[in-house]
């Protein structure tokens, strides 16, 4: 049995990240967004936006939104995206630190969502 924990270092993000994407790649209803990402690239970019969320770090320097452009999302992606991060998180951590990672989850997943629509992109 595991035993939740506060998030304390970008080790702990590096575990929430790996539980992450396993529950995403094994879900088959989002796992072919997937597709032909390279893991051992994508996974450290991740590492520095939660860093900079929920440590401080002044390491990430990118437009999350532009860089999910390309990908064919549908609303129910987003549900399920949320389902698995939040999982993840109560899993294995708790705390100030976690709850805000929820929450800013779902704040993303809103404003994307919202984005998507407002271009036209989703219904």
């Amino acid at each position: 049995m595991i035993t939740p924990r506060p998030i304390e270092s970008r080790a702990d993000l590096r575990t929430m990240i790996d539980a992450f994407y396993e529950r995403l790649l094994g879900d088959e209803r989002i796992a072919g967004l997937f597709a032909g990402l390279d893991l051992a690239v994508h996974k450290p970019v991740l590492v520095d936006f939660w860093a900079m969320i929920l440590l401080g770090e002044d390491c990430y320097r990118s437009n999350t939104f532009q860089k999910h452009l390309h990908l064919a999302l549908e609303r129910r992606h987003f549900g399920i995206w949320l389902g698995h991060f939040e999982a993840t998180l109560d899993l294995l951590f708790v705390g100030e630190r976690a709850e805000t990672a929820k929450m800013r989850a779902r704040s993303i997943a809103a404003i994307f969502e919202s984005k998507l629509v407002s271009l036209g992109r989703i219904a």
